[in-house]
């Protein structure tokens, strides 16, 4: 989920009502559950092994202006579906085994890191990169729903 999405549920009533009791101080006053704190609360009641937050950033600004800051996931999704796959299954073709799964992220590199000079050597830059591709392989096994926040 979204980064805005999870930090909205930590400000959320019910959810701080689910961490602890009332006089624990949980859920009293304008208390903000912890990040560890809402991921808990919503594996116990929803029942889900694995949440994920995205909450990477990407420098959006122009090159040589001022850093602008911006999430790479898009802030106000959900993203629910099976991405590890279950029991192997033989496919009819082939010996070829798969596992339902409703998207990848298929890596071609690692990460890797390196620098270099501007040519009139006043600049050093440094970066890190990797090669990734997330596909979509059974829609059916996963929602994306969306504007959960406004």
């Amino acid at each position: 989920m979204g980064h805005k999405v999870f930090r909205t549920l930590a400000k959320n009533p019910e959810i701080r009502g689910f961490a602890g009791t009332a006089g624990s101080g949980f859920a009293s006053g304008n208390r903000i559950l912890s990040n560890d704190a809402v991921i808990e609360v919503l594996k116990d009641v929803l029942g889900i092994q694995n949440i994920y937050v995205g909450s990477a950033r990407q420098d959006t600004a122009v090159a040589g202006a001022t850093a602008s800051e911006g999430f790479i996931w898009d802030q106000a999704s959900i993203f629910m579906g099976i991405l590890r796959g279950s029991d192997a299954i033989v496919q009819k073709s082939g010996n070829v085994k798969g596992m339902p799964v409703a998207a990848l992220n298929l890596q071609f590199s690692d990460m890797v890191a390196g620098q270099y000079d501007s040519l009139d050597r006043t600049r050093r830059y440094v970066y890190a990169e990797e090669v990734n591709k997330f596909h979509a392989v059974d829609s059916t096994l996963g929602r994306i729903i969306t504007a959960v926040v406004n």
